[in-house]
């Protein structure tokens, strides 16, 4: 899980959608539900070994020694269980 401060904390994209919302910033039917991305689109913008790293580090299967070299394992990108979904 990413810590309190982290860009990606999931509480701060609620209050700035939340925001972003009350302030009329969306036009109805603009938004959409997300989804998780398929391996094709994960490929458009990451290389198959980083998704690969991403996978066996969520699953608990990856080397810290390995992490490092991926990223993984840092303060910006903490590995967590199921990190890949």
């Amino acid at each position: 899980q990413f810590h309190q401060d982290h860009p990606f904390n999931q509480l701060r994209v609620y209050v700035t959608y939340d925001l972003l919302n009350t302030v009329g910033a969306f036009e109805p039917g603009e938004t959409i539900a997300p989804r998780i991305a398929t391996e094709a689109e994960l490929g458009l913008v990451h290389t198959g070994d980083y998704i690969k790293a991403v996978q066996l580090a969520g699953a608990g299967k990856l080397p810290a020694a390995e992490s490092e070299n991926y990223g993984l394992g840092t303060e910006d990108t903490p590995v967590f269980a199921g990190m890949h979904e």
